[in-house]
């Protein structure tokens, strides 16, 4: 497993994640105003996230989360990230989280993760499966303004409406991942328990978990150097605006020493530190309807350990 490190440049909050020696050290999570001292561009954001969580050492592979949704911020990542770093990988969001929650917990080898990406005044619902290859996107990711009186009322209808575009319901998701900084995240999770009687868990670390993540998955991409770990599903490309062969792919073609990308590439976040994991609720009585649930089973974490001790099971009832 090679060193790396993951960049998450979020609007409110950044964070980097290192891994290094078989472990992932605690991440620094830092205010963008913060960050922006001095910095004036993108990519002086993101060479200043880098620089305080490396410090003097040499810099390693790097992967930098860039958002599903919006197509305009994911370019201008994109692009910032070639312009600082040498082969960096870019990571949607979504996947990240989910690649890390699968990591540290233990869930079935192909669960359908919705990942919710919570802040002040935005969600972000996406569907990730969990493939041998890595975190595949399924379906368009959808995304709700948040009004000041209700955001948890509001963003509770926003998972719902989420499972019913992609024509799923809630017996079909193994867990909803909350990440993002909301300070919300703990009556969120409650609220779509309550509302859906899906499990949905908030991870000691919500702000950070894209950025581990992203540190994750550049690691086991060693030696496919520059690329886009993105793999999406059927109408992903129209809500993000754009499809998994453009952007940064197109660039790097364009510029010549673009690397072959992955078999089966790997797919994206966003940073509240809040609560810990929400118990799976009971399972939802039969006349619900619905398809069976999955039988759980045991994901293996694999050798990457943890520079403090946090581990959990998570499984379905």
């Amino acid at each position: 497993m090679a060193e790396s490190v993951g960049l998450d440049l979020g609007a409110a909050t950044s964070a980097a994640a290192r891994l290094r020696g078989g472990e992932v050290e605690p991440a620094l999570v830092i205010p963008i105003t913060d960050l922006g001292v001095g910095a004036t561009t993108t990519r002086h954001l993101l060479e200043s996230l880098a620089a305080r969580v490396v410090g003097p050492d040499p810099l390693p592979a790097v992967g930098v989360a860039v958002p599903s949704l919006d197509a305009g911020a994911r370019a201008e990542i994109e692009a910032a990230a070639v312009e600082a770093f040498t082969d960096p990988l870019l990571v949607l969001r979504p996947a990240a989280a989910a690649a890390w929650f699968c990591h540290t917990n233990e869930v079935h080898p192909h669960a359908m993760l919705a990942v919710v990406e919570a802040e002040e005044t935005g969600v972000v619902v996406t569907i990730v499966r969990s493939r041998p290859g890595g975190m595949a996107v399924e379906g368009g990711p959808s995304g709700r303004v948040l009004p000041f009186g209700s955001p948890v009322v509001d963003a509770v209808d926003a998972v719902a409406a989420a499972l019913s575009a992609t024509g799923l319901i809630a017996t079909d998701i193994d867990v909803a991942v909350l990440v993002g900084g909301a300070s919300w995240l703990t009556g969120l999770a409650e609220g779509i328990c309550a509302a859906t009687h899906l499990a949905a868990a908030v991870g000691p670390e919500p702000r950070a978990e894209v950025a581990y993540g992203a540190a994750l998955i550049t690691s086991e991409q060693d030696g496919f150097g520059v690329g886009t770990a993105m793999a999406f599903g059927a109408g992903v490309d129209d809500a993000a605006g754009d499809t998994a062969g453009t952007g940064l792919g197109a660039a790097l073609r364009d510029m010549g020493h673009g690397k072959d990308a992955p078999a089966d590439p790997v797919g994206a976040g966003v940073g509240g530190s809040v609560g810990g994991a929400k118990a799976p609720p009971s399972s939802p009585p039969e006349e619900t309807g619905g398809a069976a649930k999955r039988p759980p089973s045991r994901l293996p974490a694999g050798a990457l350990r943890r520079a403090w001790p946090w581990r959990q099971r998570w499984r379905r009832s």
